[in-house]
């Protein structure tokens, strides 16, 4: 391994991270508003494609006003560090289990504080006591499949293609890594909050 070889990996992760923050700031900030509102208005609350919709209107209008708000600086911060963790471990030409504990353990030190702080930013809400245990093991679940999905499965979709004689894997590797993350996003009834 150069150090050439590292530069690159990081400084390719924090510019992939800078292009994406955007959307993925809206997206964060539209659904914490809309949970808020949700809770906030209980059994009368309006449908959640509604709420999610004028939300995300409401922080496109944000991003507009304020294009390098601390908000946006911390997605940024997020996906920097989630990207670059993984590069780097393909650089080191690390194990599959090292990389996926390496992403991971970053990717969620990293979400729980910017969660936590757009819930105070957006969601309007006060100290209203711990968060439970369960829903702790759900967030997890979440960023293991969501970082399964989209370092570790790309990988292994690629040698799959190649072993199945599709051709050298690139398109599947692609295809893994737009469709992986996305499709382990899936939000329920285990995000809502209760009042």
């Amino acid at each position: 391994m150069q150090l050439g070889e590292t530069a690159v990996a990081v400084a390719s992760g924090v510019v992939s991270a800078a292009s994406v923050a955007p959307l993925l700031y809206a997206a964060d900030r539209a659904v914490t508003e809309a949970a808020a509102a949700g809770a906030a208005r209980g059994a009368r609350a309006a449908p959640a494609a509604a709420q999610l919709a004028g939300a995300f209107a409401s922080a496109l209008r944000g991003l507009v006003k304020a294009p390098l708000s601390p908000a946006l600086m911390m997605v940024v911060g997020v996906y920097s560090a989630t990207y670059v963790t993984a590069n780097v471990a393909d650089c080191w030409r690390s194990s599959v289990t090292t990389k996926f504990a390496a992403v991971t353990a970053v990717n969620m030190s990293a979400s729980v504080l910017k969660d936590a702080a757009y819930a105070r930013m957006f969601g309007g809400m006060a100290a209203s006591g711990p968060v439970p245990l369960a829903s702790y093991a759900l967030f997890a679940l979440r960023d293991c499949l969501t970082v399964g999905a989209g370092f570790i499965l790309p990988g292994a979709a690629a040698e799959a293609a190649r072993s199945a004689g599709a051709g050298d894997g690139k398109a599947a590797k692609r295809g893994a890594q737009l469709a992986g993350p996305s499709a382990m996003q899936v939000r329920g009834p285990s995000h809502r909050q209760r009042s």
